[in-house]
C-alpha cells in the first residue's frame, strides 16, 4: 500500500469515465491530495474538486508539491461527424493540461494509449491516430519522455460499465432471453477486468518511465460468452466450460510493448459473473 504523503498531488483526468472512476476509488485510499480535471468546474462524488484546464493555475498557484498526472480522459467514436470532438478530447484537452502542469513540479505522467494501434483493422481509426498524436506531443514536442509511463490498454469490462460496448449488448441479450448479437460466431476479443487494470495503474506512480501494455493472456470467444451468460440467466448455473478462449493473438507480435510486470489477472469467469450480476440488478432508487 502506498502511504499517504502530503507532499504529493495526484491529478486525474477522465475521473467520470469507466476506468477513471474505478481508479479514483483506489487513489482516495492512498492519497490525500487529489485534484480532478474535466470539461467543467464541479464537485465529483460530493468530495473531489474538478476544474477545467483553464482554471488549473488557480488551484496550483504557489504549490511546491510533487505532481503526478494520470491522463485517462478520452473520447471514442467511429462516426466521422465527431472528428472535431475526438480531436478536442484526445489532443487539445491533454495539451492544455500538460502545458500548465509543466510550470510546476511535475514529476510523473501516466498516459493510457490504445492497443488499437497494433490491430490492422483499427490502427487507422481517427481515434487511434489522435491517441498516438498526443503521445508524440508529450514525448517529443514537450520532451517529457523521462517522466512518462505510457500504458496501452485493450478492451475492458466490469461493474458499472455503461458504455455502448459489445459485452453490454451480450449481457442485455442474455438478460432478455434474446438471440445472440454476435453474427460471426468465431469472433474473439481480448478482455480485461477493470479492477485488475486499475490495480496495476495505481502502482505506476512509483515507477520510472516505462512503455507497457495491459492485456489479457487470452482472447475470448464472444458467442460463447453469450451462451455462458444466457445459461446462467436461465438455469442459475455457471457452466464454466462453455467459454471458449485461445492464446492472445498479441503474443506473437514482436512490435507491441511488453506486458506490464505489475498486471495480475484474476479469474475471468468469476469477473464476468460479477459484471453480469451488477448489470442485471435494478438501479437503486
Amino acid at each position: 500500500m502506498v502511504n499517504l504523503n502530503s507532499n504529493k498531488l495526484v491529478i486525474l483526468s477522465g475521473a467520470t469515465g469507466f476506468i477513471g472512476s474505478s481508479l479514483l476509488k483506489k487513489l482516495e485510499k492512498h492519497y490525500e491530495n487529489i485534484l480532478l480535471v474535466g470539461q467543467e468546474n464541479k464537485t465529483i462524488n460530493n468530495k473531489f474538486l474538478q476544474c477545467t484546464p483553464e482554471n488549473l493555475k488557480i488551484h496550483l498557484m504557489g504549490t511546491e508539491k510533487e505532481i503526478y498526472f494520470y491522463h485517462l480522459a478520452t473520447h471514442y467514436s467511429k462516426d466521422i461527424k465527431e472528428k472535431n470532438k475526438i480531436f478536442q478530447a484526445n489532443v487539445t484537452f491533454g495539451r492544455k493540461i500538460v502545458t500548465e502542469l509543466k510550470k510546476y513540479n511535475l514529476v510523473k505522467i501516466i498516459y493510457t494509449n490504445t492497443m488499437f494501434t497494433f490491430y490492422p483493422q483499427t490502427k487507422d481509426y481517427f481515434y487511434t491516430v489522435t491517441k498516438n498524436q498526443f503521445s508524440e506531443i508529450i514525448n517529443n514536442e514537450f520532451d517529457l519522455k523521462n517522466i512518462i509511463s505510457e500504458i496501452y490498454l485493450d478492451n475492458t469490462f466490469g461493474i458499472g460499465d455503461n458504455r455502448d460496448k459489445i459485452l453490454n449488448l451480450i449481457a442485455k441479450a442474455a438478460m432478455k432471453n434474446d438471440k445472440s448479437p454476435i453474427l460471426q460466431k468465431d469472433t474473439y476479443l481480448n478482455l480485461c477486468f477493470v479492477e485488475d487494470v486499475t490495480n496495476c495503474l495505481i502502482k505506476e506512480l512509483k515507477k520510472v518511465n516505462t512503455v507497457s501494455r495491459i492485456t489479457s493472456s487470452f482472447d475470448y470467444n464472444l458467442d460463447s460468452i453469450y451462451k455462458f451468460l444466457s445459461n446462467f440467466h436461465q438455469e442459475g448455473i455457471a457452466s464454466h466450460e462453455i467459454i471458449l478462449k485461445k492464446k492472445s493473438s498479441l503474443a506473437s507480435n514482436e512490435k507491441i510493448p511488453s506486458l506490464n510486470q505489475d498486471f495480475k489477472e484474476t479469474n475471468f469467469n468469476e469477473n464476468l459473473l460479477k459484471f453480469y450480476g451488477a448489470f442485471n440488478s435494478p438501479a437503486p432508487s
